[in-house]
């Protein structure tokens, strides 16, 4: 075996260092020199083996490792031999891995959502996670969340934006909603410890700046013209029941359950778990909309399954893309499922029904104390009513010029 050989420095005094030489040898080892590290702390010998010169270990790095673990011993830190370095870098590492990905994020975000009740959880669950254009699937489900910069964010909604500005508006909110999440839980004391943390220091989605125009709240209201044409020309049973049923919300026409109807007492029971202020929703039934839901015969137990899934509800986007294709086969200005809403309101507010009496048919408001513990009522009878006037409204609509 090698000697070992000290080294000096220019007076001839052992600078803590030493190494020793492996000649090539058959069998295809080369050359080599191993660097070690030695010194005396308190009259004790300390030394270590520092590294292979073939892993990038030269004699200036040894001797300046040696004088900078000296300095720590003289100085009466405890961490002075190269063992603490490699546990403090493994423990490092053994932190770093522990921190959660972006996928566990939205996974988070998500779950917390529905924890809540927000009906909007699936909508965002295809946006970061599941949907064909999923966030994760372009930033890479295993990238630390920590480490995702706005250069990340503006990359992915540059490429939602080609698809279409307001879906890359949407995008970006569910984005920054997801890393306020992530931030905030780190440091909400009321919840139990968590065995993945995310370490998130910034929300890299606040230096995008939002697309304002793609955020304008909705003005399109269809003219009694271009509702006709709808009627007659849209082939899709959902767009029809939203209409024959006075514009109620389309999360809540796609999502509808067959054990939700009652067609022998003409009424829609929304249970409350479904609605987007948590109040159970009753809608009248005209004979119009009875035909709509007696049509939709299938096995499965939601009115208008899911395509490529039967078992889960259509997809808002998809009853989208299947009016936008509408739109330019018949060459109509563009419109969305919930313009639909506006225009019914819209429609009614001018045959002149009571602000009050259409909050009603549509469910608008938050329920106040009182109503959440004593109004029990589902008002039907307005709701009757209002249903009333707008199926005249429609049926003169849908027969004039016939």
């Amino acid at each position: 075996m090698a000697k070992w050989i000290s080294v000096k420095d220019e007076f001839g005094k052992n600078c803590g260092v030493r190494y020793r030489t492996h000649e090539t040898r058959k069998h295809g080892i080369m050359a080599d020199r191993y660097y070690a590290i030695r010194f005396q702390v308190n009259g004790k010998r300390v030394e270590e083996g520092y590294g292979w010169a073939s892993n990038g270990i030269s004699e200036k790095m040894a001797i300046e490792k040696a004088k900078e673990l000296k300095a720590k011993a003289r100085a009466g830190e405890t961490s002075f031999r190269l063992r603490h370095e490699k546990e403090a870098q493994l423990q490092a590492e053994l932190e770093e891995s522990l921190k959660g990905s972006i996928d566990q994020l939205f996974n988070a975000y998500v779950a917390d959502l529905k924890g809540k009740g927000k009906k909007s959880w699936k909508e965002v669950q295809r946006a970061l996670l599941t949907g064909k254009y999923a966030a994760v699937n372009f930033i890479g489900r295993d990238v630390k969340a920590k480490h995702i910069t706005p250069k990340h964010i503006q990359a992915l909604l540059k490429e939602t934006y080609k698809r279409g500005p307001s879906m890359a508006s949407h995008l970006r909110g569910y984005l920054h909603s997801a890393f306020s999440y992530g931030i905030v839980r780190e440091h909400d004391y009321t919840r139990a410890a968590q065995e993945i943390t995310f370490d998130i220091s910034n929300n890299p989605v606040a230096a995008i700046p939002k697309d304002s125009k793609a955020e304008k709240v909705g003005e399109r209201v269809l003219t009694p013209e271009e509702l006709k044409i709808v009627w007659y020309e849209c082939n899709q049973p959902a767009i029809k029941l939203i209409i024959a049923t006075g514009g109620q919300r389309v999360l809540e026409i796609l999502e509808c359950k067959r054990t939700e109807f009652d067609l022998d007492e003409n009424l829609w029971i929304i249970p409350a778990e479904r609605v987007k202020n948590g109040r159970e929703h009753v809608v009248p039934l005209t004979e119009r909309a009875k035909e709509i839901v007696i049509s939709r015969k299938s096995k499965y137990l939601h009115l208008f399954p899911n395509a490529g899934r039967p078992s889960d509800p259509r997809e808002i986007p998809s009853l989208g893309r299947a009016v936008t294709r509408f739109c330019k086969r018949v060459d109509m200005k563009h419109w969305t499922p919930r313009d639909l809403r506006r225009t019914v309101r819209t429609m009614l507010a001018d045959q002149q029904v009571p602000s009050y009496l259409l909050n009603i048919h549509f469910n608008h408001g938050k329920q106040e104390v009182g109503e959440k513990h004593y109004d029990k009522s589902s008002h039907l009878a307005e709701k009757l009513e209002v249903m009333g006037v707008w199926e005249e409204t429609l049926k003169s609509i849908l027969t004039h010029n016939a």
